[in-house]
């Protein structure tokens, strides 16, 4: 929650929309990072289209997450 207090002291919400995924909340990455990738990218599409939808449009997209640390195959 951090981030996105942060990032909404700076700017607007008409100018910035500030989504916190929470798709991965429960289950983490225990089934997988791929799994939670998909997850992920369904909760942004349905954002995107909620705001299309309310005539926001998407111009651009950052993505702004933390390290599951370093893997290694073998």
């Amino acid at each position: 929650m951090a981030i996105h207090n942060a990032l909404r002291k700076r700017f607007p919400e008409d100018q910035v929309q500030v989504l916190n995924a929470t798709s991965n909340a429960k289950s983490s990455t225990y089934d997988g990072i791929d799994v939670g990738a998909e997850r992920i990218t369904h909760e942004i599409e349905e954002e995107t289209r909620q705001l299309s939808a309310s005539g926001k449009h998407v111009r651009k997209l950052s993505m702004v997450g933390y390290s599951l640390g370093e893997h290694t195959d073998g």
